[in-house]
């Protein structure tokens, strides 16, 4: 009688249904997946924390509002030359406020050259007229500043890069070296 019963129960349940090989297979790739990145991450984590403090980038980023005085332009201090000495001397000037950083509104202004009252006083620019800031990064004491083809036509070339120079490390203390690139080469 117990066998009776047990063979119509049998007949009654189903069959425990096996996972397919690609579900199997699925699961087995995702698991793995999951470990590859969790261990290539905790590797990486401190090349991005170091690459993080190099840039200063996190700083920058919480300053950001402390570098706009105004959002239409702020005082910066630019480096024009003074014929009569031959010096490169600073001058206040209003540059406008572009969206980017202090670095680059500082740079934009220099490219335009001198105001009217910087031109009034005597200064000049040896940067040339219509030269374009392509990209600028400062990082660990470098500051590196990539211009259009028009800067290599420079009258002055090492007058135009103490120019650049002494604009940046006014805004930066730390700057001490430029490096210049015209499209993306070394000059």
């Amino acid at each position: 009688m117990i066998e009776d019963l047990q063979d119509e129960f049998s007949a009654y349940s189903k069959p425990k249904k096996q996972a397919s090989p690609k579900t199997v297979l699925f699961a087995l790739v995702f698991i793995l997946w999951l470990i590859f990145s969790a261990v290539y991450i905790f590797i990486s984590l401190p090349k991005m924390r170091s690459a993080l403090a190099e840039t200063d980038a996190i700083n920058i980023i919480k300053n950001a509002k402390s570098y706009r005085i105004s959002a239409e332009s702020s005082p910066y201090t630019l480096y024009f030359v003074n014929p009569s000495n031959g010096a490169v001397m600073p001058f206040e000037a209003n540059v406008l406020y572009s969206g980017s950083d202090r670095f680059h509104d500082a740079i934009e202004g220099l490219l335009k050259g001198p105001t009217d009252s910087a031109l009034s006083e005597g200064y000049l620019s040896y940067i040339a007229p219509g030269t374009k800031l392509l990209g600028l990064t400062v990082s660990s004491g470098y500051a590196f500043v990539d211009l259009s083809t028009e800067f290599a036509s420079s009258s002055n070339m090492e007058m135009a890069r103490k120019q650049i120079l002494m604009t940046l490390s006014n805004l930066d203390e730390s700057i001490k070296e430029l490096v210049v690139l015209v499209n993306g080469t070394e000059i």
